[in-house]
């Protein structure tokens, strides 16, 4: 059957911000059968994932615009109103591979179709038919080193606290010192001096 692709997104008008990222949801199912979506979804619940489907590329463009942030979307390239192609290329716009990753899944096995995938930014590449156990096991793989992101990133930011609070207690010694040091000059100033004696003989 042919189908309508565009690889162009719509989507100039998606103005998303990665500031106080909650998730929503672990995985985004994308594709135009629903069959495919019925099989995919009861695959990842059956795993102990929570997930939505959508039968378009504008549809999933829009839930992440709503909010309805995922951890990981499997994504189709062929699709009649934007392609997989577009929808990424939108979403990278935002979101970086180790935010949001993308994993293709299509019926397409040229190699074409493989290197445009990841150079259009996806992490991964899922040819259909699949099984349950690779698709699992292909999802589980990037959840888990998304956290792994995640937790770096916690790690880091804690640390530079860590080191800026160092920083500052260190700043609020050597002002203190030199404060100390301001004080005695001004003691051992001849006129604080000569001041401070003829105060002591009345």
């Amino acid at each position: 059957m042919n189908r309508l692709q565009n690889n162009h997104a719509p989507a100039d008008s998606h103005n998303w911000s990665r500031t106080n990222l909650t998730r929503k949801y672990d995985v985004l199912v994308v594709d135009d059968y629903p069959d495919t979506l019925l099989v995919v979804k009861r695959f990842l619940e059956d795993a102990g994932l929570t997930c939505c489907a959508v039968e378009s590329g504008q549809k999933s463009l829009e839930q992440i615009h709503q909010g309805n942030i995922p951890r990981l979307v499997l994504l189709d390239i062929m699709m009649p109103d934007i392609s997989g192609y577009g929808v990424l290329k939108t979403i990278r716009k935002t979101f970086p591979a180790t935010d949001l990753p993308v994993i293709m899944f299509t019926g397409r096995t040229d190699v074409e179709s493989l290197v445009k995938s990841y150079q259009t930014g996806a992490n991964d590449y899922i040819i259909k038919p699949f099984s349950k156990d690779e698709l699992i096991a292909r999802v589980q793989c990037h959840l888990d080193l998304q956290k792994a992101h995640e937790t770096f990133q916690k790690n880091l930011m804690l640390q530079k606290g860590l080191l800026q609070q160092k920083q500052k207690e260190a700043d609020a010694r050597l002002d203190a010192r030199e404060q100390k040091r301001e004080k005695l000059r001004y003691q051992i100033n001849p006129h604080f001096v000569f001041t401070s004696l003829a105060s002591m003989r009345g």
